[in-house]
């Protein structure tokens, strides 16, 4: 019982609103879909241009955008650490990341990660969202990053505004950026075939 009243301590008010926007997202999905969830058997939009789905999306991204508690500075600093202690003992002078969803191969263009992932790569939080409620089965328990394979719960998704800024920075053609430990950037031109 004692570890039971610890635990009710150590939840913050910023976690009980992420559960409650969690679940909120849930019911509104299961509603468009117009079944009730019953045991494993839950009743997702399978419909990718239905309006009701794309408005629940859009606003849990929306509303996982605006409270990622993590600023364009502290992501910096994170993609320098990772750069200069990434790779053990080798000395890393740049790493190529890629622009590009690696669920769906289009650019990125709200760019996300898991709050315990330690790669500069993102994937795209709609694109994973969506692809995640549509699962016949829906738990957070079997959520995975598509880049790391970590465990990935919805309440710790995190919006990444260092990998916003290269998006806004870049032409939509763009496929990756070459990024260097002290956290600068630069474009990747793509190589042209011969004849």
């Amino acid at each position: 019982q004692l570890l039971r009243e610890h635990r009710k301590q150590s939840i913050t008010p910023h976690c009980v609103d992420r559960v409650r926007l969690v679940q909120s997202c849930m019911q509104k999905l299961l509603m468009c879909c117009g079944r009730p969830a019953t045991g494993r058997d839950r009743g997702y939009p399978k419909d990718e241009d239905d309006d009701e789905s794309h408005a629940v999306f859009t606003e849990h991204v929306q509303w996982i955008r605006a409270n990622t508690e993590l600023t364009l500075e502290q992501a910096t600093k994170k993609v320098q650490r990772f750069i200069s202690h990434g790779a053990g003992d080798v000395e890393v002078t740049s790493i190529k990341v890629p622009l590009r969803d690696p669920l769906l191969k289009s650019r990125i263009h709200v760019p996300g990660k898991g709050l315990l992932c330690e790669h500069v790569e993102c994937f795209d939080l709609c694109n994973f969202l969506r692809m995640q409620y549509q699962r016949p089965t829906l738990s957070h328990k079997d959520w995975s990053c598509p880049v790391c394979d970590k465990l990935v719960r919805q309440t710790h998704l995190i919006f990444d505004p260092y990998f916003a800024e290269i998006l806004e920075n870049t032409d939509p053609s763009t496929e990756e950026v070459e990024v260097t430990p002290d956290g600068t950037w630069r474009m990747v031109q793509k190589m042209q075939k011969r004849p």
